[in-house]
């Protein structure tokens, strides 16, 4: 899936090209956390408020509402597959996949 688009958000200008994730499934829900290069606590709302915007656009606002459990936000480390993280990109994948299992 091509996720060609940025959200620029309260001073942010976040593209999903420079996001990466980390998911989980534990007792049947999806758990998530986006990573971010920039980010900082300071700035957190706005990071927060940014992300739901590019989860929306990725796999639609119903599945982020009903679908993730729980959402977290983080400083991207620096070797992101080294720490088992997959791109943004790989988020509708992965959740459609999830969504799929459960039936």
């Amino acid at each position: 899936m091509s996720l060609d688009y940025s959200v620029e958000f309260g001073g942010l200008e976040l593209n999903p090209e420079d996001l990466w994730i980390y998911w989980r499934e534990e007792e049947g829900h999806f758990d998530l956390i986006v990573y971010f290069p920039n980010y900082s606590e300071e700035a957190r709302s706005a990071f927060v408020e940014a992300a739901y915007i590019l989860l929306d656009m990725a796999i639609g606002e119903y599945y982020v509402a009903a679908g993730i459990r729980y959402i977290d936000h983080q400083l991207l480390p620096e070797n992101p597959e080294a720490n088992g993280l997959l791109p943004f990109k790989a988020l509708p994948e992965v959740f459609y996949e999830y969504i799929d299992r459960r039936g």
